[in-house]
């Protein structure tokens, strides 16, 4: 205990601020539960992309899946962001997901060099995915 009235002070200060810090917000396993599975783009496109419990996906053409990968996302953004790394998380592609209705909308950068896009509108420097869950 300090002998100083100001050391004392000071210490209960720094305790306050520790104690009164805000709690990052946890992401409630519901809303990553909301993506979990297989979803279905279009019959045109023949894509289908899927999202694991382990955090693993994958996804494109079928019958082969051309991308597999990990995902993480940020359930607590408007809208919500979805990130995916083809490299074990080294490089991530940064890109926004909404899912309502059972259809899962997707804008992601095309690349890993590629900014987070700033909405969910396909421009250029984007591409989206439409898809709707398989129904099993």
């Amino acid at each position: 205990m300090s002998r100083h009235p100001l050391g004392l002070a000071a210490l209960i200060v720094c305790a306050a601020a520790v104690v009164a810090a805000p709690v990052p917000k946890q992401l409630k396993k519901d809303e990553r539960a909301a993506l979990i599975g297989e979803w279905e783009e279009p019959p045109e496109k023949k894509r289908m992309w899927w999202f694991k419990e382990d955090g693993t996906a994958g996804g494109g053409d079928l019958p082969e899946a051309s991308r597999r990968g990990i995902f993480r996302i940020d359930a607590s953004t408007t809208p919500k962001q979805l990130d995916w790394s083809t490299d074990n998380g080294k490089t991530w592609q940064l890109g926004l997901f909404t899912i309502e209705n059972d259809v899962l909308k997707v804008n992601m950068g095309k690349d890993t060099k590629a900014p987070r896009p700033a909405n969910m509108e396909e421009v250029a420097e984007t591409y989206s995915i439409t898809a709707t869950r398989k129904k099993n």
